[in-house]
């Protein structure tokens, strides 16, 4: 429900992800982008799948929610 808290919270998980868990923080980036598209931030959500792709390329989420911004 409190989507700006939800996108507080995931980004701060995303920030104390280690560098070297690549698959994690692709997940996480692929969360935040999420919650962005829920929020109407287009722009943003494609960032931070643009990120997740970036960091594990491929990742299922990260898939997911370029092929929700291309539809």
């Amino acid at each position: 429900g409190d989507l700006p808290e939800a996108l507080r919270l995931m980004r701060m998980a995303a920030e104390a992800t280690s560098p070297h868990d690549v698959e994690s923080l692709a997940w996480h980036y692929a969360q935040v982008g999420k919650i962005l598209l829920k929020m109407g931030d287009r722009d943003g959500a494609a960032r931070e799948f643009a990120r997740a792709n970036y960091f594990f390329p491929g990742h299922p989420d990260a898939r997911e929610g370029i092929a929700q911004m291309e539809g």
